[in-house]
């Protein structure tokens, strides 16, 4: 089973590998796009055989931390919930402030301009290994 989910932060995609593990909210944090996103990801636990994974985006300036808690009260048995974190850069749409987000916005109406090196470079960076 493969799951996917994704805020209006951009497109993921899952493996479906999981192996048992204890219930349990872990996280190695950690932001640095050297290391794996995934790695540092705050992971939800199934409380049986895991044969499901859903990776979830968060939102401009959230963690995988604020959406744990709230996966972790509506999951599923099988499923192992990974909540990677984005990456600290400078949001241009927000006058250049420091904050969690997984490329650049430039604005918000439709023709506004796209950080699409940025968004490639989010995409790879979440890729998994099989």
């Amino acid at each position: 089973n493969v799951g996917v989910i994704s805020d209006v932060s951009g497109s993921s995609w899952a493996s479906g590998r999981g192996s048992r593990v204890q219930i349990s909210l872990q996280c190695m944090c950690g932001n640095n796009m050297s290391v794996p996103l995934l790695a540092d990801a705050v992971t939800v636990s199934g409380d049986e055989r895991e044969t499901a994974a859903v990776i979830f985006l968060h939102g401009l300036g959230d963690t995988g931390h604020g959406w744990a808690d709230a996966l972790s009260s509506i999951r599923l048995p099988y499923v192992k919930y990974i909540c990677p974190h984005a990456p600290r850069i400078p949001v241009t749409l927000n006058m250049k402030m420091i904050m969690p987000s997984w490329f650049d916005l430039m604005g918000l109406n439709p023709d506004a301009p796209e950080d699409e090196t940025g968004i490639k470079k989010a995409a790879e960076n979440r890729k998994i290994a099989n």
